[in-house]
């Protein structure tokens, strides 16, 4: 009855005793097989030679754990050409030779550690009876074999950062069954051309802008065709939109106060381009600059810190920031590590409960106490703990959105997605702040109409009307649009291949978002041999 119970789909074994000690469950489990074959001539003997025991670890029963004492027997082998003159009898539906666990038992060890990893992983067997280690669960999973990618006709190709920032990897994903099939320690056109020798039977390979990785698909497969990646498509154009605006800043304030222009600007004038890594920092950087200069001639006309707020579109404490020092404030690299705040968190819950909320006081004290980190840092941190109200000359006040004030001022980033919007979605004075604009500088109509025209494109698979906006882009004497024209002329077969075709990286971005959960999971801290191993039998 015991036999039948717990090894029903297991045969040549026989329960012969069960007690328990505490919380384990002891089987005495003897083989009762007449004959068995050997692992090298597998020929069948019925010599028996010796018997011996084995202790194994089982499945638990109703979290009580199991072992099992295995009775096996020593066989000798007649065939006198064999190198092995005795060999043990294999239970293999049961335990594979020299393990110390059952089969079923370490099929569950690595599906809970694939699933939750090391610590997570032992902490959930163990409440369910099974005694392990971590070191134990991360080496298992380790030595499990690789899953097989198996034929893959259409691929998608895309980058992963192992250290955000420092070091990437690569991600391969079969796009037509919607999973993830290898893993590479770097995001180099040599190993990527080196994975695509071994699988010549690839027709498409969707990617994204990188010259790496096109560079790798033309030597790898070059029987593939190579598909441009319609986000990024899409989003280098919109990008141009806005690097578009940001030049032209100071006509988005006329426009956003309602001033009339000096005279109406045109971009036809052709004008020395900044040098290609730098004009982008430069733009934003003119962008700051006009409006902290905008911020002083407001100051110098005694209007008020929340005033110049209002018209500006900025915090009444930027404002004080900005005209302290008594010069233009540059930019700095941060160097402030994000976990200095810790050490006094505990401080500023006494200090907080005992009423103190002036986060200026409490960073006062805590610099007195050690803390060598900015004021931002606390004011960020106390502000998820203050409520919609506050105490303001001993009367309580309602605290408004800091949008509010901005209403009156439109940044480069505000106008793109303005301008990208649908004209029925916009208000009043959406549409009067445009109108303003489009009257002051004509040609952000054309950006806007070429950005317009590029994604009703990509989402009709246009083909015809790629080259024709490839034209306009060209000669649209706008700079940004230009560049973007040279780079997708540059790769012009990808890029037509992606409005052509429906293949896109859609699923792989998807699929890199799971891989970074699984990263984090492991506190980002997995080598790659780990991380790929759980990926893969994730996917």
């Amino acid at each position: 009855m015991l036999t039948h119970v717990f090894f029903q789909d297991i045969g040549g074994v026989r329960v012969d005793r069960v007690w328990r000690e505490d919380t384990t469950l002891h089987f005495v489990v003897a083989a009762t097989r007449q004959a068995a074959r050997c692992p090298l001539c597998h020929h069948q003997s019925t010599r028996i030679h010796s018997r011996y025991s084995r202790i194994l670890a089982d499945l638990p029963i109703m979290g009580d754990g199991v072992v099992l004492h295995m009775h096996v027997r020593r066989f000798v082998c007649d065939v006198r050409r064999c190198r092995r003159r005795i060999f043990t009898e294999r239970l293999l539906g049961l335990v594979v030779p020299s393990a110390r666990r059952t089969t079923r038992l370490h099929s569950q060890i690595l599906a809970t550690g694939f699933d939750l990893g090391g610590n997570p992983g032992v902490r959930h067997l163990r409440a369910e009876g099974v005694v392990i280690s971590a070191r134990t669960v991360l080496r298992l999973l380790r030595a499990a074999p690789i899953p097989t990618a198996g034929p893959v006709r259409v691929l998608g190709v895309d980058d992963w950062a192992k250290r955000k920032g420092r070091t990437f990897g690569t991600i391969l994903v079969n796009l037509e069954t919607h999973t993830v099939i290898d893993l590479l320690p770097d995001r180099t056109a040599d190993t990527l051309a080196a994975w695509l020798r071994d699988h010549p039977e690839i027709e498409i390979v969707s990617r994204d802008r990188a010259g790496a990785y096109a560079e790798g698909i033309r030597r790898g497969a070059p029987q593939a065709e190579q598909v441009a990646d319609r986000f990024h498509l899409d989003k280098n154009v919109t990008d141009a939109l806005a690097r578009y605006l940001t030049r032209k800043h100071a006509v988005l304030r006329q426009a956003a106060h309602g001033e009339e222009p000096a005279a109406t600007e045109r971009e036809r004038t052709p004008q020395p381009a900044p040098a290609p890594l730098k004009h982008v920092q430069q733009e934003r950087r003119s962008y700051r600059l006009a409006r902290y200069e905008e911020v002083v001639a407001l100051h110098r006309q005694s209007a008020s810190a929340e005033t110049i707020a209002k018209q500006v579109g900025m915090s009444p404490r930027t404002v004080y920031r900005w005209l302290q020092p008594g010069h233009f404030p540059e930019r700095q690299r941060r160097t402030e590590r994000r976990g200095q705040l810790a050490p006094f968190v505990d401080y500023l819950h006494t200090r907080w409960a005992a009423g103190c909320h002036n986060a200026t006081l409490l960073w006062q004290e805590l610099r007195a106490r050690g803390y060598t980190g900015s004021y931002t840092s606390v004011a960020v941190y106390l502000a998820a703990w203050r409520s919609t109200t506050y105490r303001y000359r001993g009367q309580v006040q309602t605290r408004t959105s800091s949008t509010s004030n901005a209403t009156a001022a439109y940044s480069p980033r505000q106008t793109c997605w303005l301008l990208l919007r649908p004209t029925e979605s916009l208000d009043a004075d959406d549409h009067a702040f445009l109108a303003r604009l489009f009257h002051a500088c004509p040609d952000i109509a054309l950006v806007q109409a070429l950005v317009e025209e590029f994604r009703t494109m990509l989402l009709e698979h246009n083909v015809d009307a790629f080259y024709t906006w490839l034209h306009k882009a060209e000669t649209s004497g706008i700079r940004e649009l230009e560049g973007i024209a040279q780079g997708i002329w540059r790769d012009r077969r990808a890029v037509e291949a992606a409005v052509r075709l429906d293949w896109s990286n859609g699923q792989v971005e998807g699929k890199v978002n799971k891989l970074k959960v699984i990263k984090r999971d492991m506190f980002g801290r997995s080598k790659f041999d780990l991380l790929r191993q759980r990926v893969l039998h994730a996917a």
